[in-house]
């Protein structure tokens, strides 16, 4: 593994850009997200051993990297081996009169509705007298918005970024950890930390007091009968916190963007659409699937909001199904993803491809078919399936059944 790691490091901290890129795709891309959707706990393990070796060589270019770990006692590979260790056991949270909780976003935003939120709600459970803060982009925590008890700091991630660049966004946050627990004792605060790129998934402290600091590895916590990414999170935070009612993902977008919707959508029978996949291409279906899925809805009666998706190819691919259709029935959407959640609130249905939307339509309790394409393992597909108190319509392509034309048949057959 060792010459692996260094060349893939050497590479994501190139000063050519280029070289910068493709190393830092190596790491992240083909490697870390590669053993984090196995769900595996073995593969937590080789992962730890990983990310501890490119911290390791990465901290003797960068001379801010190496004083920042040695500030938290973090001077050799075993140091960062053995700190990830003793996170991963589960353990109640230090008892104390807590007065502020900072809770981590996980970044990508689905994950933050999947997941994220689930905790959220659990801390405001048990701890209703708790100043809440959560810390991630501005895009994450317009989510919640709509919560008082949830107040925003904005630490942005370059999820595109290089390696150092990546690194930097965790300086900021143990900048602003700092800040927000200035002045508070032992006891009066608390980190939840579930499973975030800020922390490069718990590799990277932001308290000396471990005491203080909760962290849940998503990929590798099991429990018998939760398959659900929402579900595992609910039991871990009851352990750690204390038990309490279920919590279902959920959101609390901008009352503006809320109302805004609901005037749009004029009680008409709206499915809210997006076919973006996140540049992951391994999640589209080729060929005119797309246009024949719009096509039928609208021959079904159903007006449609269609998201124009994020980047350039996506935006430029919706246009071009708009420009064929040739429609008022379908009303393009091109804004936050707040925005596009408020008029899903307001439709009833949505379809699309594996995304941050899918988990925004169950949270709502929208009913949701979801075209999961490109998954690397059957427990991604079970952990990262949309819950909530909607209906749930799961069309799997995974070869069985999964030419285009079935796939659309039970699209259409489902949006009936």
């Amino acid at each position: 593994m060792d010459e692996g790691v260094v060349l893939l490091s050497d590479l994501a901290l190139s000063k050519d850009p280029e070289l910068a890129r493709i190393g830092a795709d190596g790491i992240f891309r083909q490697v870390v997200e590669t053993l984090g959707d196995g769900f595996e706990p073995r593969l937590c393990d080789i992962y730890v051993q990983f990310f501890a070796k490119v911290l390791q060589h990465a901290r003797e270019t960068a001379e801010w990297l190496d004083r920042r770990l040695r500030q938290y006692g973090l001077i050799s590979e075993d140091d960062l081996v053995q700190r990830a260790g003793r996170l991963r056991q589960v353990r109640p949270a230090r008892a104390g009169r807590v007065k502020k909780i900072l809770v981590l976003s996980r970044v990508t935003l689905g994950a933050d509705v999947a997941v994220t939120s689930v905790i959220l709600g659990k801390l405001l459970q048990r701890y209703p007298e708790a100043e809440i803060k959560l810390i991630g982009s501005a895009k994450a925590t317009l989510l919640f918005a709509g919560e008082p008890r949830v107040t925003p700091r904005v630490v942005e991630y370059p999820r595109g970024g290089g390696l150092l660049e990546r690194l930097r966004a965790w300086e900021r946050l143990a900048e602003v950890v700092r800040e927000e627990t200035g002045g508070l004792w032992e006891g009066e605060y608390l980190v939840a930390d579930p499973d975030s790129r800020l922390t490069q998934l718990g590799m990277l402290p932001v308290v000396e007091d471990e005491g203080a600091y909760c962290f849940w590895e998503s990929r590798g916590y099991t429990r018998p009968g939760l398959e659900t990414l929402g579900e595992l999170a609910g039991a871990w935070a009851d352990e750690v916190f204390g038990a309490g009612e279920r919590v279902y993902p959920w959101v609390s977008l901008p009352l503006q963007d809320v109302e805004a919707a609901r005037q749009k959508a004029g009680g008409q029978r709206w499915a809210s659409v997006n076919l973006g996949v996140g540049e992951n291409p391994g999640k589209r279906i080729a060929g005119d699937f797309e246009e024949r899925l719009l096509r039928g809805l609208l021959a079904a009666g159903w007006r449609v909001f269609l998201d124009t998706g994020d980047g350039q190819e996506e935006t430029a691919r919706v246009e071009a199904l708009v420009g064929r259709l040739q429609t008022p029935a379908i009303e393009t959407w091109r804004g936050s993803l707040a925005g596009f959640g408020a008029l899903i609130g307001a439709s009833r249905l949505y379809v699309g491809y594996d995304s941050a939307c899918q988990h925004l339509a169950a949270a709502l309790g929208v009913p949701v078919i979801d075209i999961f394409a490109g998954h690397r393992s059957p427990r991604m597909l079970e952990r990262w399936r949309p819950s909530g108190p909607g209906k749930v319509t799961m069309v799997v392509v995974d070869g069985k059944g999964s030419e285009p034309e079935q796939l659309l048949a039970r699209v259409l057959g489902a949006a009936r």
